[in-house]
């Protein structure tokens, strides 16, 4: 979903171990640093993904999205990977917030 200006959500349900969401970011990494080709210029978009998950315990979606968007400024100051992750412990859902 789009979530404002440039930034979109993606919500990943039944995730088992962080990885499974970090997983599912570098594949939206994956397909987006395809280059596009738009007239005779080929351009390239590079994104920054934030990963939060939430742990089993009810947490709000604020909450949630507060720890995504954290992590994704994170991954935009280490550009090396992209990708940042805030995890508690014992997570189930995640929410990867590319932007």
């Amino acid at each position: 979903a789009r979530f404002g200006g440039d930034e979109f959500v993606v919500l990943c349900r039944e995730v088992v171990e962080p990885q499974d969401a970090v997983n599912v970011a570098q594949r939206l990494r994956t397909r987006l640093d395809e280059p596009i080709d738009i007239g005779s210029e080929s351009v390239v978009a590079r994104i920054s993904v934030g990963v939060a998950v939430a742990p089993p315990q009810e947490v709000k979606a604020h909450t949630l999205l507060a720890w995504a968007d954290a992590a994704m400024y994170e991954a935009k100051r280490d550009a090396s990977t992209g990708i940042a992750v805030h995890t508690e412990p014992s997570a189930t859902e995640a929410i990867v917030a590319p932007g």
